[in-house]
């Protein structure tokens, strides 16, 4: 999705520039007329003289909308920095309680996610390594995987909006389904459609609404809030680890962005293979 977007500023900035020197020649080409070559009437010079003029100036403007535009198509600057290096590994385990859970509860190894329903790299994630995660591991009962909130408003402004949504979907016992339908459609989280999800999932409005501006909200900030505190600052980042006696997970390995199916295995496979 970047690099498309990369290329189309790109092929713009060329065309402006390209525009930009055929107004520079036209500007020099009327003035480019030797002292003593012109016979036509001082009159009609000055008209042909006016006409370019306002050619150029529209064509000026014209690149300056067109500037403008490309600038709105160009990401924050936040999203132009370079991405954090991997967190090191927690000291710590990692709570897991309350967080929505996919596979066996009791699946000894645990994936657990940080992701933002605005990133497009989650949403890479979900089409297209998630299903063979489900199908290889967590539909056999070997593998179960958490997700935590971590929206990034700073360079996706509609994501916290999302993931109170997808909380609130939860505590009405549906938060997969809004999990499934952010990402199916990631075009669409302003609060009208975050609205229209709810209703279609048949959740209480009502009681959606003030989950929404109350406990909902503040279980995600505190996601986040774990998040930072664990060195996590890009989406999509995955714990792996196993889990031990008191519910919490002993962090083994982190990967970080969307990658595939064979990234995952390679980290799993160790995991689940008993000790010799």
């Amino acid at each position: 999705m970047g690099r498309r977007q990369g290329i189309g500023v790109t092929a713009g900035v060329s065309l402006l520039l390209l525009m930009a020197n055929s107004v520079q020649a036209r500007a020099e080409q009327s003035q480019d007329v030797p002292r003593g070559t012109e016979t036509r009437p001082i009159g009609e010079r000055f008209d042909e003289i006016e006409k370019t003029q306002r050619e150029i100036l529209t064509a000026l403007r014209t690149v300056e909308r067109q500037l403008s535009e490309i600038r709105a198509q160009l990401p924050p600057a936040a999203a132009l920095r370079r991405p954090s290096e991997p967190a090191t590994l927690p000291t710590e385990p990692v709570s897991v309680v309350g967080a929505p859970v996919k596979g066996s509860p009791t699946a000894s190894v645990v994936i657990v996610e940080f992701a933002d329903f605005q990133c497009p790299f989650c949403g890479d994630f979900v089409r297209k390594t998630l299903p063979s995660l489900e199908k290889s591991y967590l539909s056999a009962g070997t593998v179960r995987m958490v997700f935590r909130h971590l929206p990034l408003p700073e360079i996706h402004p509609q994501a916290l909006m999302a993931a109170e949504s997808a909380e609130c979907a939860g505590r009405q016992g549906k938060f997969w389904e809004m999990h499934d339908s952010l990402f199916a459609d990631q075009q669409r989280l302003d609060e009208p459609s975050l609205l229209s999800r709810a209703k279609g999932l048949g959740l209480d409005l009502p009681q959606f609404n003030e989950c929404v501006r109350g406990v909902g909200s503040a279980a995600v900030r505190r996601d986040a809030s774990v998040a930072r505190t664990l060195g996590i600052t890009v989406t999509p980042s995955f714990l792996i680890g196993k889990s031990l006696a008191d519910g919490t997970v002993k962090i083994e390995h982190i990967v970080t962005g969307a990658k595939d199916f064979a990234t995952f295995k390679a980290v799993l496979e160790p995991l689940l293979t008993p000790a010799q």
